[in-house]
């Protein structure tokens, strides 16, 4: 059973379904087959709350049910009225809530690969943040949600937080020790923490947007990997184009994103998580990322400056206005982020116990960009520009 009947959008007259919600009961459907094959259905529980559901033969042939195929019977409704108001207060911004850039970065990156946990959870804990789509899920994962949630759990707290009434209240001093109380109940756990978005100056690589998961790097990977499957099938998938322009413009696109991923590692260098805590509950407020994993994201940022050609799809872009490899302009960028680093080095070592010095940073740096020299490999045309660049910025302040 499947309660689609809110899936639609208003059209004049008309209700029209549209992509999105077609993909939803298709997902549904094959998580549910999938489920049912692996033995793992419960016939007592909906699959996912409030839409899909495994009913058996007997709970519809049952003297309660005497055969009635109304699909309410079998699923929890949602209370369409309340709901609503929910998704234009929270979707439409217009209210209270904002975004909170860390939602996403609570959940493992690999249970985004899972049908059950996406279709439960979607891909964040919150639809203020921008987890717009699932782009660690891999072509053979069946069944897997694309989207954010409809509400995410911390939505729901949210919006629990901001309109559940207190009956049991005397005045506001009586709501606002159960609201704290409340508040103090989720601390610790990473779904309910907030992260604010950071516009002008960028410090905690866990509140991205557009990012996903716990672990940037193999977030990357997955990522970079579909943009490969993608770049190498788009001139068999894209056939009504008579003059490239559309495959060009996506080809521009997959390079922005690659870009993305490796901005998502790079924000590890230098990072400092940020918390808001409240006097008396547990957390800290500033913690840097830990040395090691602010190493691992210079060397796995690195790689991918060297191996980047990838990119260079020579049968695609022969065809192009001015034939644009977008392997340099990439590089280059990234290279301007890399000398900008060391203002955000300073602030976290200054903050950490076991500090990442930039000391260390222009040692990893220079040892990243002469490996292949040193070890005496061909160099690559990543490895000449990397190279490059070192002995530029070498006499010239860096940060500048």
């Amino acid at each position: 059973m499947i309660d689609a009947r809110s899936g639609f959008a208003k059209d004049g007259a008309k209700n029209r379904l549209r992509e999105q919600d077609i993909r939803r009961v298709f997902d549904a459907w094959e998580t549910l087959e999938n489920l049912e094959a692996n033995g793992n259905l419960d016939d007592k529980e909906e699959t996912i709350p409030h839409f899909a559901r495994f009913v058996p033969y007997t709970e519809i042939t049952n003297e309660r049910n005497d055969c009635n195929l109304n699909v309410s019977r079998y699923i929890t409704p949602v209370d369409t009225e309340i709901q609503q108001d929910l998704y234009a207060h929270l979707k439409l911004n217009g209210g209270l809530p904002v975004h909170n850039m860390a939602a996403s970065a609570s959940y493992a990156v690999d249970s985004l690969r899972s049908a059950s946990f996406t279709n439960t959870y979607g891909t964040t804990p919150c639809i203020m943040d921008y987890a717009r789509f699932n782009y660690v899920a891999q072509p053979g994962d069946k069944g897997v949600r694309l989207t954010p949630p409809d509400l995410g759990i911390y939505d729901y707290f949210l919006v629990k937080w901001s309109y559940q009434p207190l009956l049991d209240a005397g005045n506001e001093w009586d709501e606002q020790a159960t609201l704290e109380g409340w508040v103090d109940e989720k601390a610790g756990d990473p779904r309910y923490r907030y992260g604010r978005q950071q516009i002008y100056s960028r410090y905690d690589p866990s509140a991205i947007e557009e990012d996903l998961g716990d672990d940037p790097i193999k977030a990357g990977e997955y990522g970079i990997k579909n943009l490969k499957y993608i770049l190498a099938n788009i001139n068999d998938w894209v056939t009504d184009d008579t003059d490239f322009t559309h495959r060009e413009q996506l080809y521009k696109q997959i390079a922005n994103q690659y870009y993305r991923y490796l901005m998502n590692v790079m924000y590890n260098v230098g990072g400092i998580y940020l918390t808001e805590v409240k006097d008396g509950t547990r957390g800290q407020r500033h913690v840097s990322v830990p040395k090691n994993v602010q190493k691992a994201s210079l060397a796995w940022i690195l790689k991918e400056f060297k191996s980047a050609d990838w990119l260079n799809n020579k049968e695609l872009t022969k065809n192009f206005s001015m034939a644009v490899d977008m392997t340099p302009v990439l590089q280059k960028r990234l290279l301007d982020q890399l000398e900008r680093l060391t203002g955000n080095i300073l602030l976290s070592a200054h903050l950490s116990s076991n500090p990442y010095t930039v000391q260390e940073y222009l040692t990893d740096l220079y040892n990243g960009a002469f490996d292949s020299t040193i070890k005496g490999r061909k160099l690559t045309e990543g490895d000449k520009m990397l190279q490059r660049f070192i002995v530029d910025v070498s006499s010239s302040p860096w940060g500048k």
